[in-house]
């Protein structure tokens, strides 16, 4: 499940950049970019839309993280992302 939820991440950090949510969409690009399961296609897959962006200097958590760190995180910026489009009510994401 968790490539899956990465990859969709990924997509909306693309599909922002294209409407000029540039820091929204570069925050969802690194979150992704630093995440240890994120598989190589996707970061490929996504880099036509980053072409200026230095992955090399991506300052996101150390891929050392636990699993179990990594898995909270992405779970938070989920519910993040979903409390931002209005998906989801604060109430109901605890």
């Amino acid at each position: 499940m968790t490539p899956l939820s990465l990859h969709a991440l990924m997509g909306l950090a693309c599909a922002l950049a294209t409407e000029g949510e540039g820091i929204r969409s570069v925050e969802l690009y690194q979150f992704v970019h630093g995440h240890s399961q994120t598989p190589a296609i996707y970061l490929e897959m996504a880099a036509r839309w980053f072409p200026d962006l230095d992955v090399s200097d991506l300052a996101m958590e150390s891929k050392t993280a636990s699993e179990w760190n990594e898995n909270r995180a992405l779970k938070e910026m989920v519910v993040r992302v979903l409390l931002v489009s209005g998906t989801v009510s604060s109430k109901s994401s605890s």
